[in-house]
């Protein structure tokens, strides 16, 4: 896992990464693709021959498996378009990550399905998104809910996105030099990959009008990111 996670690396990533992956050997790339599926098997058998403590044992690797498998495609978004904003500048950059995740058939098919939720069920849905994420301490999906009259804030600490990748990588990954409506104002530090959050905001205030959820982002990633939904926010 630590060699398929270096091809993603924001420090090894250059025009050839796409050529080095697939030009792995075979042997690494069905290794890659095979491992969870065999430990998914393994526990499957474990489960039904009612061993306990080799069901947990083999849970465990699966669960640090499936972690990795989504850092991985996690700092990979974030690589690819830090590469493109070293070489071509940051507004190509950013366009060329908000554009791919606008065209991803996923993130379109989630504003469709919640565009009739309530806030409160907004709230919901998006607090076992991100446990699906791998957020919280230890990566264990969790979120602290915390709900007022007026407003339900969703803390994550990390998030399991751009939380957990500004820990692993630290100084390794490039934060954006312009301040603008994708870094919330700030300068020097955001990430490329964080932008996605305001991204959400700006989509959601282009179908409705209104911001459904604001992000209150923190520059030090030992501290929790915030989405917070305002009951009435019309």
């Amino acid at each position: 896992m630590d060699d398929a996670l270096a091809l993603y690396a924001v420090e090894q990533l250059s025009a050839e990464s796409v050529v080095r992956f697939r030009s792995a050997p075979s042997d690494f790339l069905c290794n890659f693709t095979l491992h969870s599926t065999r430990l998914s098997e393994s526990l499957v058998a474990a489960l039904s021959q009612g061993d306990a403590d080799e069901s947990k044992s083999l849970l465990d690797s699966y669960f640090t498996d499936c972690v990795s498998r989504h850092d991985a495609i996690v700092t990979f978004c974030s690589s690819y378009p830090a590469f493109i904003a070293s070489r071509y500048g940051e507004d190509l950059a950013l366009r060329v990550s908000n554009q791919s995740l606008k065209d991803c058939p996923g993130w379109l098919n989630l504003w469709t399905l919640t565009e009739n939720m309530s806030q409160t069920e907004l709230a919901a849905f998006l607090a076992e998104h991100f446990r699906y994420h791998f957020s919280g301490p230890g990566r264990r999906g969790a979120c602290t809910v915390i709900e007022d009259d007026e407003k339900i804030r969703l803390l994550f600490k990390p998030c399991g996105g751009g939380g957990a990748l500004r820990r692993r990588l630290g100084q390794h990954l490039p934060r954006l030099q312009q301040a603008s409506a994708l870094t919330w104002g700030r300068q020097g530090e955001v990430p490329i990959y964080c932008s996605h959050c305001a991204l959400n905001e700006q989509h959601s205030l282009e179908l409705y009008g209104y911001r459904r959820f604001l992000t209150r982002f923190h520059p030090d990633p030992d501290h929790p990111c915030e989405w917070t939904l305002y009951k009435h926010p019309g």
